[in-house]
């Protein structure tokens, strides 16, 4: 299973503030550490948004073209989480930025 191999890969990045998102199924922590990061400026949004985007792809998996039931398995786990840790950073940037990025691809899964 998909989370049997993540679960070593929780993303652990060096500064003292961090925010954890459980995965619904196993309980395991998705750590993204953001403490060195502005998150109120425009860049550091965008460097939290790249390291929640990375955590969520080590925790989720990458995406198996060949297969397309783990394919989708691994995309939605990776929306979820990524919304998931956007949501905890509390920053009006982050999230905003989020949704900037995030509604091509929602109109692209219809």
């Amino acid at each position: 299973m998909i989370f049997a191999r993540a679960l070593p890969r929780a993303l652990s990045l060096a500064s003292a503030l961090s925010f954890a998102v459980a995965a619904q199924a196993q309980e395991v922590p998705m750590v993204v550490r953001v403490a060195d990061l502005n998150i109120a400026s425009p860049a550091g949004a965008a460097a939290a948004l790249h390291r929640i985007d990375a955590a969520a792809e080590r925790f989720c998996g990458a995406p198996d073209l060949r297969d397309l039931t783990t394919s989708r398995y691994a995309a939605g786990c990776r929306r979820a989480m990524t919304e998931r840790a956007v949501a905890q950073t509390g920053s009006p940037m982050v999230t905003a930025l989020y949704q900037k990025y995030a509604a091509p691809e929602a109109v692209a899964l219809r």
